[in-house]
């Protein structure tokens, strides 16, 4: 197999690892089973994928050859708030060494060793922490919908950390460079229709909230020239930024677009909407006014 392709197999893998490995609090290191799924007691979630709670990146060879194995690593990327990892005490950088006995070498064998289980299901991990190996038992659970686990893990706290770099200068943009503003966030790309329908919307809530305290950046990852040249033949009001690597999509859970975060005055965030329709920017409107009646509150 190429290594392009053994690439492309570790970045699929990863993301399906999002998916599948990556809730309302659990009892002991699972989740309450769902109504739904209570009726019919254990045969209900048989056929449902066990969930972990972690996104995945690969080790390279010769850092595993260094704390002294002979095939890559694979290790905990981030981990998502609620989920079996997280209340199991499992950190960012973990390495998983063995699942219940049997020693894992790839993304790709873990992802589909874990989603070989059902909710409910124990199963015991070998870790790497650092030097030191333990052991940790845990009970997977039933994976929640991407808006569940984007809420679970974002809403009500700090946003995370932003900075993009604007395609007409190159200067880089954050979320501190608008301290004490409200702030929408809107994750787009110029080939998706939803995103380029939310547009006209998104520049009328600029143009009409600007002087309140309002702030829009369009966070995309697409190349500088592709920007430049749709800006060219669109009227966009609100500044539009660069996300080169893909790190601001990372640290914001991106799975799906349009997806917008909108961040009161304090820097915390109070709304994830996801999608562009009139549902979604009817649900945007009030979340900005309410938001921005309360800045302006707590400015008198």
């Amino acid at each position: 197999m190429s290594p392009n392709r053994d690439a492309l197999l570790t970045l699929v893998c990863a993301v399906v690892a999002l998916v599948f490995l990556a809730p309302e609090e659990g009892v002991a290191q699972g989740l309450p089973i769902p109504e739904k799924a209570a009726s019919n007691e254990k045969g209900a979630l048989k056929n449902e994928k066990g969930w972990l709670g972690v996104s995945l990146k690969t080790v390279a060879e010769a850092d595993a050859k260094v704390l002294g194995y002979d095939h890559p690593l694979v290790t905990i990327d981030s981990i998502f708030d609620n989920s079996p990892a997280h209340s199991s005490g499992l950190k960012a950088t973990d390495c998983f060494l063995k699942l219940d006995e049997v020693e894992i070498k790839s993304v790709r064998q873990l992802v589909k060793t874990v989603t070989g289980h059902s909710p409910g299901d124990k199963i015991v991990l070998t870790m790497l922490r650092g030097k030191k190996t333990f052991t940790v038992p845990i009970i997977l659970a039933l994976r929640p919908d991407r808006i569940t686990m984007m809420k679970d893990s974002y809403l009500n706290k700090p946003a995370p950390a932003l900075e993009v770099k604007s395609p007409r200068d190159g200067k880089a943009m954050s979320l501190a460079d608008h301290s004490g503003k409200v702030l929408l966030v809107d994750f787009w790309a110029t080939w998706c229709g939803p995103c380029r329908r939310a547009m006209p919307h998104l520049n009328d809530l600029s143009k009409r909230h600007a002087k309140d305290g309002l702030v829009v950046i369009g966070v995309t990852d697409e190349e500088k020239a592709t920007i430049t040249e749709f800006m060219g033949k669109n009227s966009i009001s609100y500044a539009l930024g660069l996300d080169e690597g893909r790190k601001v999509h990372k640290d914001y859970m991106i799975t799906a677009l349009p997806t917008l975060f909108v961040i009161d005055h304090e820097g915390v965030v109070r709304e994830i909407i996801i999608g562009g329709g009139k549902k979604q920017m009817g649900k945007l409107d009030a979340t900005i006014e309410r938001l921005l009646k309360d800045r302006n509150a707590s400015k008198r």
